[in-house]
């Protein structure tokens, strides 16, 4: 699978500085319960979408960050492309909207105090 993940404890529940973080770089939420929220930044149009998804259960929680590939974009990284891409740099497919992606997501992956993206 194409996420970076992120696992680490926390006893205060992520979800003000999440939505802090995604307000100020504009990421929409698209799916939200009691244990997990989605985020997404664009919609394939110029640059892939940038997804990142946060799951709680004090005192854990898992935090993932991806790049999809949508029929807008699939074209341009060739047909055979999987649907998801890691932020990771490496390689010339998406290299623009991954570059991208790491700047949006590394700091988030900061407030957590986490390892950044490469």
């Amino acid at each position: 699978m194409g996420r970076t993940t992120r696992r680490f404890e926390t006893e205060a529940p992520p979800w003000a500085a999440m939505d802090e973080w995604a307000g100020e770089r504009g990421f929409k939420l698209k799916h939200a319960d009691d244990v997990r929220r989605r985020y997404q930044k664009g919609m394939g149009i110029g640059i892939a979408p940038i997804y990142v998804e946060m799951i709680y259960t004090k005192p854990w929680a898992h935090l993932q960050a991806w790049v999809g590939i949508n029929i807008l974009v699939r074209p341009g990284v060739l047909i055979f492309a999987r649907s998801e891409w890691t932020p990771e740099s490496g390689g010339w497919r998406l290299s623009r909207s991954r570059r991208i992606a790491r700047e949006v997501i590394n700091p988030l992956f900061e407030i957590f105090e986490q390892e950044l993206i490469d």
